[in-house]
């Protein structure tokens, strides 16, 4: 690896990113749990359905829209940016840049020429079609901005910290609004969006600018694999809409277009607070940070040692976190989504609970395609996910039945699509396997720690029974210890050893 290529991932620029990553990671997560917050009680339940309905299809769109480009600028940028001629860098750059772009102006444009067709078919009324169909213009704005952070974050960029600002600035003029005027609609809020989103895509190509300028190599004269990258483009082609029919906003239209705007709108409320931790698992937190690193490694020095300790380690920890948020959930669901929607949504506890059951298989999913566009499997990649539009059919064809019946479905797609993944990883790798026992050790203390939260509702509310029995589910884990040595090395080598000490008791 040269000097440059190591100064671009090097474990100080890595750590610098991780800090202000968790740290920008951790601002937006309050900033969108403030916002959701603030909507569902400001709107009404059909225009807070219809709102998250046009957000949830416009994050949709960078999958559908995206054709392998950005998943292009995600594997091949780290490689490029120091071996590739400047020249050809700034032009590499800048044709995925323009190629995105023309792709997602006209998606915007069709939608909104056939907004008045569109907008019945998913529960809206005449008056909320006529209102919202400026908001096209955030089926541009919200797959730009997130073209754009993804692009800045393959460079170990401040990503992180550019999401967080624009969701406080919308936070803030919400906030504005509601002191000036006696009500805030529907149009208001898009308005917002439109202009904050906007403004914070045009920040962003500045940076990216930037760092382009500060990291690239003048003495590099590496050419473009264009061959491999468009075969790899290809593959990626197929997997974007197909993964896409199991994002929240594809399920949002379904339920939207079945049970109307009122269920969607629960279901779009639950799985905004879904999101606010699956958003925030470690691989899901991680992943832009770590992927442009492995990359680095792997094509230069084929390091599948680190690749093995790296991807059990996310796999293991995304089970952790998750199933300390279902434990608490079991005891507590109910009340939770009651006080968080201001009293909108009562009895929904068991909807809230298996989507996050749901959140298990979708977090081992994205450490799946991590490992798999790295390693050069991109075509099993969209031969597995042909099960999601499966699973989005049967939601269609089932949605009478309720949204726990939906949500069911979905689960089962994950763990299907997630078990052939892991299969398929299996077979072609000589190092990837299931650590079932670290598994067990995470997942047993769970059960175990749910029941006695379950237990303890009878002695105390059930807010302090739910904190009790995740502190049981800790306590469990760390008694089970289901890492291992070598994947709490890796975090050593990257944080320390003073700041990898917390997690050694947790490894056999």
């Amino acid at each position: 690896m040269s000097g440059v290529s190591a100064r671009a991932y090097s474990v100080q620029r890595f750590r610098l990113a991780l800090l202000q990553f968790v740290g920008g990671r951790v601002a937006q997560a309050v900033a969108r749990a403030l916002l959701v917050l603030i909507l569902v009680r400001i709107l009404e339940i059909k225009d807070f359905g219809a709102y998250m309905l046009i957000v949830g299809t416009a994050e949709m769109l960078l999958q559908v829209g995206s054709f392998g480009i950005l998943p292009v600028a995600q594997r091949y940028l780290p490689q490029l940016l120091t071996t590739l001629a400047p020249a050809r860098l700034y032009a590499f750059v800048l044709v995925l840049a323009i190629a995105q772009s023309a792709v997602l102006a006209g998606f915007a444009y069709l939608l909104w020429y056939y907004w008045p067709v569109l907008a019945p078919l998913f529960g809206m009324d005449a008056a909320q079609a006529e209102a919202t169909r400026f908001a096209a213009w955030l089926f541009l704005v919200i797959p730009a901005f997130r073209f754009s952070t993804e692009m800045l974050e393959a460079m170990l960029g401040q990503g992180a910290t550019a999401r967080a600002v624009m969701v406080f600035a919308r936070v803030a003029a919400v906030l504005v609004l509601i002191a000036v005027k006696p009500e805030v609609t529907l149009t208001d809020v898009l308005v917002i969006d439109i202009v904050a989103i906007a403004a914070c895509t045009l920040f962003i190509w500045w940076n990216v600018r930037r760092l382009l300028a500060s990291l690239h190599n003048p003495q590099a004269v590496g050419r473009l694999p264009i061959r491999e990258m468009l075969r790899f483009a290809g593959h990626m082609a197929i997997v974007g809409p197909m993964s896409a029919t199991a994002s929240p906003g594809a399920i949002r239209l379904v339920l939207a277009s079945g049970l109307g705007l009122a269920a969607s709108g629960l279901y779009a409320f639950l799985q905004s607070l879904e999101r606010l931790v699956s958003r925030y698992l470690p691989a899901t937190l991680l992943k832009n940070l770590i992927r442009p690193v492995l990359i680095s490694r792997y094509s230069a020095h084929g390091d599948n040692a680190v690749l093995k300790a790296g991807t059990g380690l996310l796999l293991k920890s995304n089970l952790m976190a998750v199933i300390a948020g279902l434990v608490f959930i079991a005891v507590c669901g109910d009340q939770l989504v009651l006080v968080m929607s201001g009293g909108k949504f009562p009895a929904a506890g068991v909807t809230l609970l298996l989507l996050y059951v749901n959140m298990i298989a979708t977090s081992q999913r994205g450490v799946q395609e991590m490992v798999m566009q790295i390693t050069g499997h991109a075509k099993m990649l969209w031969i597995t996910s042909l099960i999601y539009p499966v699973a989005l059919l049967l939601v269609w064809l089932l949605a009478d039945y309720g949204l726990n019946v939906a949500v069911l479905i979905v689960i089962a797609g994950s763990l299907a699509a997630n078990g052939l993944a892991a299969r398929v990883l299996q077979q072609r790798t000589n190092w990837f396997r299931v650590d079932w026992r670290g598994m067990s050790a995470i997942i047993v203390p769970g059960l175990v720690a749910a029941s006695a939260g379950l237990a303890l509702t009878g002695w105390t509310r059930p807010f302090i029974a739910a904190s009790l029995a995740v502190l049981v589910f800790v306590i469990l884990v760390r008694i089970g210890r289901p890492f291992s040595a070598g994947e709490i090395g890796t975090v050593e080598r990257v944080v320390g050893q003073r700041a990898g000490r917390v997690l050694r008791g947790f490894a056999t």
